[in-house]
């Protein structure tokens, strides 16, 4: 039952990102600080807003990895502005009794890389209690590669780095998607997220 409500808390953030004005006015605005993970620093990042347009005659033309790349930046800066509704989602679902850290990290390059990272303690002792938590949350995080974090036209591919309990779990794009889709099973997931 709790998961349910993060999914649709989750959810509800994807509309709002997909539905908000992002002229560039308004996408200036919305950043994503300079964060320090572990012992790396990435650097600040600005989100633009939206690609140039070349008009010809009556049609407009976009590149669609530019356009793509754009909205997967500015949905990180969605998720980031509202980082402590996730968090009280989190806590309030008893995905995880604490969560320490949750931010989306962009580091510059060419794609950019995009990270999802959500630090915290489940409140259990033993490894299946943890392992059932981190699966929890793994699952309940994976809406957000339905939309927000889903690529499929551009470069930057977002993933997922959890730390539960001090057990460190790593899925790239496409075990996210994976799992969103459901076309991953739970033993799969921690065998490739474990292994990093």
């Amino acid at each position: 039952m709790g998961a349910t409500h993060t999914k649709m808390l989750f959810g509800f953030l994807i509309l709002v990102a997909c539905g908000t004005d992002r002229t560039s006015d308004n996408v200036k605005s919305i950043g994503v600080s300079s964060t320090t993970s572990s012992s790396t620093t990435f650097p600040q990042v600005s989100i633009t807003g939206r690609p140039s347009t070349s008009v010809a005659a009556t049609t407009t033309t976009v590149d669609p990895t530019v356009e793509a790349d754009t909205e997967v930046l500015f949905y990180a800066a969605v998720v980031n502005t509202n980082r402590s509704d996730f968090i009280s989602a989190i806590e309030e679902d008893r995905l995880l009794e604490r969560v320490d850290l949750l931010d989306v990290l962009v580091e510059n390059g060419q794609p950019p890389v995009v990270t999802l990272v959500v630090t915290g303690s489940s409140g259990y002792r033993t490894d299946e209690g943890q392992s059932d938590k981190a699966w929890e949350l793994a699952t309940s995080l994976a809406v957000l590669w339905e939309e927000g974090f889903r690529n499929v036209d551009g470069e930057i591919k977002p993933s997922l780095e959890m730390v539960v309990d001090g057990k460190r779990y790593l899925a790239d794009y496409e075990l996210m998607v994976r799992l969103e889709e459901r076309r991953v099973s739970r033993e799969d997931w921690f065998l490739l997220a474990e292994s990093g």
